[in-house]
């Protein structure tokens, strides 16, 4: 009789339990469908957040604008965009590289015609930039919708 009374405990805990489980799978499954999926949101662009920062961006079909701020509070030598990756849009023209003062800010386009209307892209943005010590390279994930 013991036995019995053991496993119908058990058997208790895991139904409790088991049901607790269902109802955070089921308001987690509606979140996202109301809320949407966060990584197709809108036009965002996120790094490291470390010596440059992307503080605006358009996705259009004419390109991708990308408005690079220098956040690392010195002045960043050799400023050479290194490219764009899925899709295949390339950096608009050569970048002779440049030098940014602490705070501003530089607009960089990418090639147009590759971007259909309505539809949503995601890319990898690369810049590669001295800061005084270290040579580094500093990438950023972006979504937009044309």
């Amino acid at each position: 009789m013991r036995f019995n009374q053991k496993g119908q405990s058990a058997l208790e805990y895991l139904m409790t339990y088991g049901w607790a489980l269902v109802v955070i799978v089921v308001v987690v499954a509606a979140l996202v469908l109301l809320v949407g999926n966060p990584a197709e949101a809108g036009d965002t662009c996120s790094g490291p957040g470390a010596g440059l920062n992307i503080t605006n961006q358009e996705l259009g079909t004419s390109g991708w604008d990308l408005v690079i701020s220098n956040i690392s509070g010195r002045s960043i030598t050799a400023v050479t965009p290194t490219g764009v990756s899925s899709p295949t849009p390339t950096v608009e023209g050569t970048y002779t590289p440049f030098t940014m003062t602490p705070g501003e800010e530089v607009t960089l386009t990418t090639a147009a015609g590759t971007f259909v209307a309505d539809t949503h892209y995601r890319t990898e943005f690369s810049v590669d930039y001295h800061d005084g010590d270290f040579t580094r390279t500093v990438t950023f994930s972006c979504n937009g919708t044309a």
